[in-house]
């Protein structure tokens, strides 16, 4: 069990979790944190996400959808919904128009 979590704290595992919390970052609620081996827990514990507030995430949401019902070009679409480090908000507007219009745009597949 003592060679399990040595290799744990090793500089790979933080360095993989570093690039998947820059990439994807979220956060954990602290009843699974105390499940995780203690290397684990103390990384997510250290390195925090704010909580999103809702309702500037649904404005963001609802400015996004609009800014895809607005656009009439196929590649304009992509090439905005692709800028790198913007927030990760086309899945949120996917919901959104199965949501409204019971449909997935084929330009969203793309």
């Amino acid at each position: 069990m003592g060679a399990g979590c040595e290799t744990l704290s090793g500089t790979w595992c933080k360095d993989l979790l570093n690039t998947i919390m820059q990439n994807t970052p979220h956060s954990w609620a602290n009843h699974t944190l105390q499940c995780f081996p203690p290397v684990l827990n103390e990384f997510f514990q250290q390195n925090s996400v704010a909580k999103e507030n809702k309702q500037q995430l649904k404005k963001a949401v609802e400015e996004e959808f609009r800014n895809w019902a607005s656009m009439n070009n196929e590649n304009d679409i992509i090439a905005h919904f692709s800028v790198p480090g913007t927030p990760p908000l086309f899945l949120c507007v996917v919901w959104k128009m199965i949501l409204e219009t019971d449909r997935i745009s084929p330009i969203a597949y793309k």
